[in-house]
């Protein structure tokens, strides 16, 4: 009975554990499409002005196969004040063998947290929800997109859909 007792105990304590991770301000995406998408996270400040964003990481696009899933920690240190101060943005572009032209979504996750989003459907049709459905999603104007930069994916560190939330 004790041997039962202590890897209950210590089985509550890792799940506890686990739950410490996910605190604080996260930005995270899911894919639950049928094609390989490359992912990047912005942040910037609200105002009269648009501002070009920052990314979160400046040097990480991620690729996510589908049913990968991806979060990162974000706060002051890359940009963000606050959700009244701050906006919290996502730009997701499906990747694959194709001649035709790149497509680029930006979207803008708004508040409350946690800023999730989980992309489906296809390829060339490609849609999103927030997960939870806490809060809405707005398409970001081409006007107030950063200037494109040259950047190749880095990393391919997400979950796999077993590995994770």
């Amino acid at each position: 009975m004790g041997v039962r007792l202590l890897v209950l105990s210590l089985a509550l304590a890792l799940a506890a554990c686990a739950g410490c991770e996910a605190r604080g301000r996260t930005i995270g995406v899911q894919n639950g499409s049928d094609c390989v998408i490359k992912v990047r996270f912005w942040v910037g400040d609200r105002g009269p002005d648009h501002a070009d964003p920052a990314a979160v990481r400046p040097d990480e696009v991620l690729e996510l196969r589908p049913g990968q899933r991806v979060s990162k920690p974000f706060n002051e240190s890359c940009g963000y004040r606050s959700e009244s101060e701050s906006f919290v943005r996502v730009q997701v572009q499906p990747i694959g063998a194709s001649f035709k032209r790149v497509v680029q979504h930006w979207l803008e996750l708004n508040p409350p947290e946690p800023y999730v989003v989980r992309v489906f459907g296809h390829r060339g049709e490609l849609r999103f929800e927030r997960v939870p459905a806490v809060s809405t999603i707005a398409p970001v104007p081409r006007e107030m997109w950063p200037p494109p930069e040259r950047d190749e994916p880095v990393s391919a560190e997400a979950e796999s859909p077993s590995g994770g939330r």
